[in-house]
């Protein structure tokens, strides 16, 4: 019973802590989409071109660091 006991202890700590390294990529992920969708709606509301459509010209706007989840 003891030893079932510890299993069940160490997959629930198990669990606990993949739970905790998904919220941090959730978290970033998010961090991410909210830079993006920033940087898209400046695009999108700012100067146009003499076409009257958004400028989509190539423009550097931050820092934009990429991180493989995988590496976690």
């Amino acid at each position: 019973m003891d030893k079932e006991n510890s299993e069940l202890i160490w997959k629930n700590y198990q669990i606990i802590q993949e739970n905790e390294r998904l919220r941090r990529m959730a978290q970033r992920l998010n961090q991410e989409n909210q830079a993006l969708l920033s940087q898209l709606k400046q695009r999108l509301t700012g100067p146009e071109s003499s076409s009257g459509r958004p400028n989509f010209g190539h423009t550097s706007t931050g820092n934009q660091t990429k991180s493989n989840p995988r590496n976690e």
